[in-house]
């Protein structure tokens, strides 16, 4: 989308800026400088950001840039886009390589595909590994409920500590380790205001193996997804006690059913693909399949895939029982399958059965996993 003039913009006169850019520092490039700073004819600082560009035009975004706010910048504490719109913003265009008209804009207002994602910091090394969003009508820059910033710091610290507790065994009740303490309770990277947002670094590394932490964030991130998501598969999970984890963890960021929190959105760099977004739909998600989670079992079926479909279907057939099982997988085992359809393998899949339904999580050879030869039927487990 082009990036055009707003209809409230009001013009600035041309003598506030130089015709022929000139760039002071540099603070990020690709192929050409995207983020730098310039100055006024009367020496003010600014922050520019390359918003588009066109064979014929550039568009600059500016907004004034004190030396606490570059440092700020420079160290990662303050994202670049809350640096473009903290304050009055402008929009000026560069035509023929020369500044031909300027104006007055609100940046808030400006399509996003012209502003920094929200969050990003000016490197990647500076970025916060989690991100805890607060949305909502009543959820507005200088009258934000303290009870938004609450909700916001201890639901992040709760989701970390229960699925923390799962992975390194820890019982829940007492009071946990300094040294555990310091993988949940994170350090605060930066607060935003707007819809409220806390960013978070990431804890020391030297106190436990990265692995168990890894695995925490992956299961909590497993556990987001599903839950932001409309699929009917029932969160996947290799024990009941993994899934009821999971579930306990990602229901303390869901938005309550009520309140002026509407909508939370998880990222930062341990949410790898992008940020989610969890509605009060997704709370009500979490807490049925809570309530089903007792009523479902987790079985190992050996068979052949038969009536394989792209869209997410299968029938599993040559059962021990000698029945025929249909069942449903997620994309992300579709080549999987696709590969053992395709051989006619003999093959263990493992999932969740509910009212006679297979839920696919994984799938294997069954001489891989069972040790079994392809000519010896096995059934659920």
């Amino acid at each position: 989308m082009p990036l055009t003039i707003p209809l409230d913009a009001v013009a600035l006169p041309l003598g506030l800026l130089d015709p022929v850019v000139q760039m002071t520092e540099v603070l990020y490039e690709a192929e050409s400088p995207v983020i730098f700073t310039m100055n006024t004819k009367l020496g003010q600082r600014l922050l520019a950001y390359v918003a588009d560009e066109t064979m014929t035009e550039r568009w600059l975004l500016l907004a004034p840039c004190g030396d606490h706010l570059l440092e700020d910048l420079r160290h990662g504490r303050v994202p670049v886009r809350d640096a473009l719109i903290g304050a009055w913003t402008w929009l000026a265009r560069i035509s023929h390589d020369e500044i031909d008209a300027a104006w007055v804009v609100d940046a808030a207002t400006l399509p996003p595909v012209h502003l920094p994602t929200p969050g990003v910091t000016l490197l990647p090394e500076f970025e916060p590994v989690l991100t805890t969003r607060a949305e909502g009508a009543q959820i507005v820059r200088n009258s934000t409920p303290a009870s938004v910033i609450a909700y916001v710091a201890d639901a992040t610290c709760k989701a970390l500590k229960g699925i923390l507790d799962f992975v390194m065994a820890n019982q829940p009740q007492g009071r946990p380790t300094d040294s555990l303490r310091s993988l949940y309770d994170l350090p605060v990277h930066s607060l935003a205001f707007g819809s409220f947002q806390l960013s978070f670094s990431a804890p020391p590394f030297d106190l436990f193996q990265d692995e168990r932490l890894l695995r925490a964030i992956k299961l909590l991130q497993a556990g987001l997804y599903w839950a932001a998501s409309d699929s009917s598969i029932p969160l996947p999970g290799i024990s009941d006690k993994e899934r009821e984890a999971i579930l306990r963890a990602i229901l303390q960021l869901t938005p309550p059913t009520t309140g002026v929190i509407e909508q939370i959105d998880v990222g930062g760099q341990w949410i790898t693909k992008g940020p989610i977004h969890l509605k009060r739909s997704a709370r009500k998600r979490v807490q049925a399949e809570m309530r089903r989670v007792r009523t479902e079992r987790i079985v190992s079926l050996v068979g052949r895939l038969r009536e394989f479909d792209k869209n997410g279907t299968f029938i599993l057939r040559e059962t021990r029982e000698d029945r025929d099982v249909k069942g449903s997988f997620d994309e992300d085992l579709y080549d999987v399958l696709l590969d053992f359809f395709a051989n006619d393998d003999l093959i263990a899949v493992i999932g969740i059965e509910r009212n006679g339904r297979l839920y696919a999580a994984t799938a294997y050879l069954a001489a891989d996993l069972f040790g079994a030869s392809p000519g010896e039927p096995m059934g659920s487990e």
